[in-house]
């Protein structure tokens, strides 16, 4: 299964060389910029992926603060 595994990396790593080198042949920026806008395009996910785990935590404490807030005042109504 090992071999198997080489193999398939091996060709794909053969066929990134090759489409490498046709990119090149048309325009030497062709190949570069195509791998800076991948670069771009994972930053954006990775920062847009923070921003949506915050969000997201800051809404499940607000929650957490809303339901201890209406247990505070059950519990108070039922003191007096």
């Amino acid at each position: 299964m090992k071999v198997l595994s080489y193999m398939t990396s091996l060709l794909c790593l053969y066929l990134v060389v090759q489409g490498w080198s046709f990119l090149w042949s048309i325009h030497f920026l062709l190949p570069v910029g195509i791998v800076v806008a991948m670069l771009l395009i994972g930053m954006v996910f990775i920062v847009t992926a923070e921003d949506r785990k915050k969000a997201r935590s800051n809404r499940i404490f607000e929650e957490m603060c809303d339901e201890y807030d209406r247990e505070q005042r059950l519990r108070g109504d039922s003191d007096e």
